[in-house]
C-alpha cells in the first residue's frame, strides 16, 4: 500500500520534504517507486505483489499503471483526487482473511471504499485493474496515437480542442495552464475518445473502438459516489501544449512504446507553426448595453449594442463591447479590478460564456458546454459590469478574489473558485493551510474544499479534499497584480466559521467608478 499525496506518473509520493529538506520540494516518480518495490518483492515467493493499493490521488492513470504492471497482478486506485480520510481500512482489512481470490478482493476493497464515502458523504472514486491487461491497452494506445500523430498536420486544431475540453481531473484546464510543466495534465481517457469522435470528422474510430475495447477489460471494476461526477476510472497524462509537458515525459517508457511521445510531438509543431495567430482584444466601447433596432430575444451578442456613456451604474445595464480576434481560440477570460498604486486587486475573474449555447453534455467539460465557439477572425461580444465579492461565515464577511469559472446548466457544474487559508483543530491540527474552496453558483455555497501545498512558485503540490468543520477560521485571498503583472495572494483577517459553514455574498462597485 503506497500510502502518500500523489499527482500521477511524475509525483507518485510529494511529501513535506522527502529527505530534501526543502517544504514541498520532496518527488518520487512512479518509476522510482517501482525500482525501489521491485527489489523489495524479491522476498516474495512469485517475486512480485498480488495487489497494489495505490492510497493517494490521481493514481488511477493508465501511465502509472504501465509501470505498475512489472511489480503486481493488480490494482486498485483513485483516478480523481482521493478524500483526505484516506480508505475505509476497517471495512477493507476483514477481507484479507477471507477465501477470495485477488480479483474479488480488489472488487470488494472498490465496492466498500465507496460505501464509506456515500454515508460522509464526500466526493471520491475507486477503480481496480487487472494489470495483465496494460501490455494489449499500451498497444491500442501506440495505434491510435499513429493515426492522430500523422492528422496532427491537418487537424491540430481539432484535437487541441478536444483535448482542451476533455473532462480532468486535479485541476481545471485553467489551473493546469497556471502550472505550467508541473500541470497534471490528468485528463479523463474514456472522454477523451469521446471528444475525439466528436471534433474530428476523420476521426480514426476503429482504433478508438479498439482502444475502449481494452481498456474495459483492464478497468474491470469502478465506482463513485453520487457527487462524482466526472471520473470515469482511468486517466492519461495529455499536457495541452509543449510548456506544460514535464521535463521527463518524452524519456519514460510509457511516452515510447504507448506512441504519446511522438504524438505529442507532432502535434506540438503543428500549434506552433500554424497557430502562432496571436489573439487579440479589439474595438473596446463601454456603454449601456440595449437591443439593436428591431432586434429581440435572448439576448445573443449579435442582437445587441453599446451606447457610448461616461456613466457606469451596476446592474443597469452598463457594459461594455469588444473583439476578440485571432484564429484557434478555445476560451476567453475578463478580469476585473481596481488600481491600488501600482497594484491592480482582482474582485472577479470571468469566464466569457455564450449563453445561447445549448449542447447535450454527454461529452466533454462544463467548460466545453458554455464557452462560445470561435471562428478564426473576427468574435464580437456584449457584456455587463459585474459587482465585487464577499465571503461570509455568517457573522462577519471579507473581500474576496471570485475566479468565475463555469456557468454550466448543470448544477453541479456551475460553480466559482476563492482561495484562502483555512484552520480547524480536527482536520488541520491547528495549523493554517492553503485551500481552493469550489462555490455552487446556484446555492453560494461550498461544493467541495481542496487543500493543497505550496511549492515556493506559488504551485500547488499535494492536493487533499476535507471537510470544513465548526469552530474553524477562513482567511480568504484577494488576487493582486503588480505592475509587471506577476501575480500573488494577499491573505485577508481570519474570518469565524462557527458552524463550519460559508457562503459568497456581493458588494455594489461605487456608482460610477
Amino acid at each position: 500500500i503506497p500510502w502518500n499525496h500523489g499527482g500521477g506518473w511524475p509525483a507518485l509520493v510529494r511529501d513535506e520534504d522527502a529527505g530534501s529538506g526543502v517544504p514541498g520540494r520532496g518527488t518520487m516518480s512512479v518509476q522510482d517507486f517501482v525500482k525501489a518495490a521491485r527489489e523489495g518483492a524479491k522476498a516474495l515467493p512469485r517475486g512480485r505483489f498480488d495487489l497494489l493499493k495505490y492510497d493517494m490521488c490521481l493514481m488511477g492513470q493508465l501511465d502509472v499503471l504501465a509501470e505498475s504492471a512489472a511489480l503486481a497482478d493488480y490494482a486498485v486506485a483513485c483516478a480523481p483526487l482521493e478524500p483526505a480520510t484516506s480508505s475505509d481500512y476497517l471495512a477493507v482489512t476483514p477481507l484479507f482473511a477471507k477465501e477470495v481470490s485477488t480479483r474479488d478482493l480488489a472488487r470488494l476493497m472498490v465496492e466498500r471504499n465507496v460505501a464509506y464515502y456515500r454515508t460522509m458523504p464526500m466526493q471520491a472514486s475507486f477503480s481496480a485493474y487487472d494489470l495483465a491487461q496494460v501490455p494489449d491497452a499500451v498497444a491500442r494506445l501506440k495505434d491510435l496515437a499513429g493515426r492522430l500523430e500523422a492528422l496532427a498536420p491537418s487537424r491540430y486544431q481539432e484535437i487541441t480542442r478536444a483535448t482542451s475540453f476533455a473532462r480532468r481531473q486535479g485541476m481545471l484546464l485553467t489551473e493546469d495552464v497556471k502550472l505550467g510543466k508541473k500541470a497534471y495534465s490528468a485528463v479523463e481517457l474514456f472522454n477523451w475518445l469521446g471528444m475525439l469522435e466528436r471534433e474530428l470528422p476523420d476521426a480514426p474510430k476503429q482504433q478508438i473502438q479498439a482502444l475502449r475495447q481494452s481498456l474495459s477489460r483492464l478497468m474491470f471494476a469502478s465506482g463513485a459516489t453520487p457527487s462524482e461526477k466526472v471520473s470515469q476510472g482511468l486517466t492519461l497524462y495529455l499536457p495541452l501544449r509543449r510548456e506544460l509537458e514535464h521535463d521527463g515525459y518524452r524519456q519514460t517508457a510509457f511516452a515510447d512504446h504507448s506512441g504519446m511521445g511522438a504524438f505529442l510531438a507532432a502535434l506540438y509543431k503543428a500549434q506552433e507553426l500554424q497557430g502562432s495567430d496571436v489573439p487579440r482584444i479589439e474595438n473596446l466601447a463601454v456603454g449601456f448595453i440595449a437591443f439593436k433596432p428591431g432586434r429581440r430575444g435572448y439576448g445573443a451578442d449579435a442582437d445587441l449594442e453599446v451606447l457610448p456613456s461616461d456613466h457606469l451604474t451596476p446592474f443597469s445595464r452598463s457594459g461594455f463591447g469588444f473583439d476578440v480576434t485571432g484564429s484557434g481560440i478555445l476560451m476567453s477570460y475578463l478580469w476585473q479590478f481596481e488600481k491600488r498604486g501600482e497594484d491592480r486587486v482582482i474582485s472577479c475573474v470571468h469566464l466569457l460564456i455564450d449563453p445561447t449555447r445549448k449542447i447535450s453534455g454527454e461529452e466533454g467539460s462544463p467548460l466545453d458546454e458554455v464557452t462560445p465557439r470561435y471562428v478564426d477572425g473576427r468574435n464580437t461580444f456584449r457584456r455587463e459590469l459585474t459587482v465585487k465579492y464577499k465571503v461570509s461565515g455568517g457573522t462577519a464577511s471579507a473581500p474576496v478574489s471570485v475566479e468565475n469559472t463555469t456557468v454550466s446548466r448543470n448544477v453541479q457544474e456551475n460553480f466559482s473558485v476563492v482561495w484562502g487559508l483555512y484552520r480547524d483543530d480536527f482536520t488541520t491540527g491547528g495549523q493554517e493551510v492553503p485551500v481552493r474552496v469550489k462555490f455552487s453558483n446556484v446555492t453560494r455555497m461550498p461544493m467541495e474544499v481542496v487543500a493543497y501545498q505550496e511549492d515556493g512558485q506559488g504551485g500547488m503540490v499535494n492536493p487533499r479534499l476535507l471537510l470544513l468543520q465548526p469552530g474553524s477560521t477562513f482567511r480568504p485571498a484577494l488576487l493582486v497584480w503588480d505592475k509587471n503583472f506577476a501575480e500573488r495572494k494577499e491573505y485577508g483577517p481570519p474570518l469565524p466559521l462557527p458552524s463550519g459553514a460559508m457562503f459568497i455574498t456581493v458588494d455594489m462597485p461605487d456608482e460610477g467608478a
